[in-house]
């Protein structure tokens, strides 16, 4: 009856909004900027708190290459991807990480 297809109409809008790929990829991007800050946290032994979301590793979390290059295998391990030297010095802060984290779960195939 009529009720149903309201229901249906509502629910079809619902679905639309929850895969809107902007939508998605915001809600990604959170998630990906808290497993960043989790494995910088465990690997750097610091508290995720005193992570901002645009913290320097190097002038704000007072970290050394050698804790970057950790971080950066750590990220790569946890998101099975493979980074680039090149890519790997670019990760000097928690949205650069975020970033490359993000570019490449965009171009894997789903």
């Amino acid at each position: 009856g009529q009720s149903d297809e309201k229901l249906g109409k509502i629910h079809e809008r619902n679905w639309a909004r929850l895969h809107e790929s902007e939508g998605s990829a915001r809600m990604k991007s959170a998630e990906i900027r808290q497993t960043v800050k989790e494995i910088v946290a465990k690997t750097a032994s610091i508290e995720v708190a005193d992570i901002g979301d645009d913290a320097s590793f190097m002038d704000d979390l007072e970290l050394d290459s050698l804790t970057l290059l950790e971080i950066a295998f750590n990220i790569e391990h946890d998101y099975g991807m493979k980074l680039t030297e090149e890519e790997l010095g670019q990760i000097t802060n928690l949205q650069q990480a975020v970033d490359l984290v993000q570019q490449y779960i965009a171009q894997k195939p789903e």
